[in-house]
């Protein structure tokens, strides 16, 4: 790890390419960011409107499927209270309903208890299909439903407390094994207009699940369907239908947001909130159903809803890895190619500072700054290589007069010691004659009176003879003096 920081603080190419790669990231993540930020706001809300147009659609598919019973029950309604005074009549016109509306499983045509004294004192005409089938022989007939007298029953009380159309919770079987149902009930009234008994239609929960579940916006999403006490009609959980209510949900959920929606949904509200069940996220969407008092809603799972834009996130970031790698990669290539020539002049120049002054630099081809660094490294190099041939020949040619001078001087200094030692020489010689003429002639001075001519010739003879000696010292003396000047006059002429 050492050596690749190393490399890396070491290689301009790299470096330009890091801060190049570093500059693009922080533009991109900046460029992602605003554009990860809008779409998910955009996602949001396509999602929310897809939810919305599938809550609606499930409303109006809902009202489709109940107005199915509802229609058939008004226009079989003027038939009843036409035909009362005939009992017979009242199982064919049950069996005509189910004939002309196949999503209706069941008709029930009860009147008051003792309506017809010739009658059980409880008369009901009830036809339904116990297998779904829609052709005639599958009609089956009873004179009663559910363990409960009719007049008990609640699709039978609360439209007569009413005194008009009502939508009965749902009734979980019963002894003609008809399938889970729904029923819609109008009062039936005598010419008088006084009360006489129920006309009731059931519809199949199965076929109305099948109608809403076809409408899922998302993969995971799912809709439901509850009553006017807030059980659950719908829903995909079967163990919920028909014995749990919202309710007891909300109070099982650590989220609090999940009973204020309940609350909302039950006031009859419309609208859509986040909420945690189960430790998963989910949107509600939320919807009434007004005409039969019910409440509609579709859960979305968020990862629905924001998996695409996770998705897109994900492959996003795994491209732009990928593009940056790539980019890396290309500006540590295309940079290391374009200052491979600063490379190779960093090496030469490295050369020149080690004293190869002579190694070549090859001239650029490129008109760029580092063609122009190159070539003009080239020129500085030309001419530092002639400034050091020139210095080179002057100095050897102030090395070789140096060596003519080195010798000159020797040759000087041997000559001044062979002058100093003829000097010591004829001075060592000159002096005693000298000694001896200055004796012969204090002599004579002295003792002239006294000494004979013999003496006095032969001290003048000695005197002569040490002159004569002193003399021809002095004469060489003065020949080399010439000589020496003759030689000090040449060498300031050279």
């Amino acid at each position: 790890m050492a050596s690749l920081k190393e490399r890396t603080s070491h290689s301009l190419s790299a470096r330009l390419s890091i801060r190049v790669v570093i500059y693009a990231t922080c533009l991109m993540l900046v460029a992602l960011s605003v554009t990860f930020y809008f779409s998910r706001q955009i996602i949001r809300r396509e999602a929310v409107g897809k939810a919305v147009l599938a809550l609606d659609k499930t409303v109006q598919d809902i009202g489709n499927e109940l107005r199915v019973a509802e229609t058939a029950t008004y226009n079989m309604r003027w038939n009843v209270e036409h035909h009362l005074d005939d009992p017979d009549i009242m199982k064919e016109y049950c069996r005509h309903v189910l004939r002309e509306n196949p999503s209706i499983i069941g008709c029930a045509i009860a009147l008051e208890p003792q309506y017809y004294p010739q009658k059980d004192s409880l008369y009901m005409a009830y036809a339904f299909r116990p297998d779904g089938k829609n052709y005639p022989d599958s009609i089956r007939f009873s004179s009663q439903f559910g363990e409960l007298p009719y007049n008990q029953q609640a699709w039978y009380v609360e439209p007569k407390k009413l005194d008009g159309p009502y939508w009965a919770e749902p009734i979980v079987g019963n002894h003609t094994k008809v399938d889970d149902i729904i029923t819609f009930s109008l009062p039936i009234h005598d010419r008088e207009g006084r009360f006489v008994g129920i006309l009731a239609n059931d519809i199949d929960i199965d076929r109305l699940s099948t109608t809403i579940y076809s409408s899922k916006p998302f993969p995971h999403s799912y809709p439901t369907l509850l009553g006017k006490n807030g059980k659950y009609i719908i829903h995909p959980d079967t163990n919920r239908l028909f014995h749990q209510t919202v309710y007891e949900l909300g109070a099982t959920q650590a989220d609090s947001s999940v009973s204020a929606v309940i609350r909302r949904m039950m006031a009859g509200e419309t609208g859509y909130e986040r909420v945690c069940l189960d430790g998963k996220n989910y949107f509600v969407f939320f919807k009434p159903y007004e005409d039969a008092g019910w409440r509609t809603a579709i859960v979305c799972p968020e990862d629905d809803i924001f998996g695409p834009y996770h998705r897109m996130w994900f492959y996003v970031v795994l491209v732009s890895l990928i593009g940056l790698s790539m980019l890396l990669a290309f500006c540590f290539l295309i940079t290391r190619r374009q200052l491979q020539p600063l490379d190779d002049l960093a090496l030469l120049v490295q050369h020149m500072a080690d004293g190869n002054f002579n190694e070549p630099i090859a001239q650029s081809r490129w008109k760029d700054e580092i063609g122009q660094l190159q070539n003009s490294f080239r020129l500085m190099q030309q001419s530092l290589a002639a400034y050091i041939k020139e210095n080179e020949r002057v100095s050897a040619m102030l090395k070789d007069r140096n060596e003519i001078l080195q010798k000159a001087y020797q040759q000087i200094m041997e000559a001044d010691r062979v002058k100093m030692a003829f000097l010591h020489n004829v001075t060592d010689r000159i002096v005693p004659p000298i000694e001896r003429i200055k004796e012969d002639s204090d002599n004579l001075i002295v003792n002239f009176q006294n000494l004979s001519q013999e003496e006095i010739a032969r001290l003048v003879d000695e005197i002569d003879k040490d002159s004569a000696i002193v003399t021809d010292l002095l004469d060489q003396l003065i020949e080399v003096s010439l000589r020496d000047s003759g030689n000090e006059h040449y060498s300031k002429q050279s």
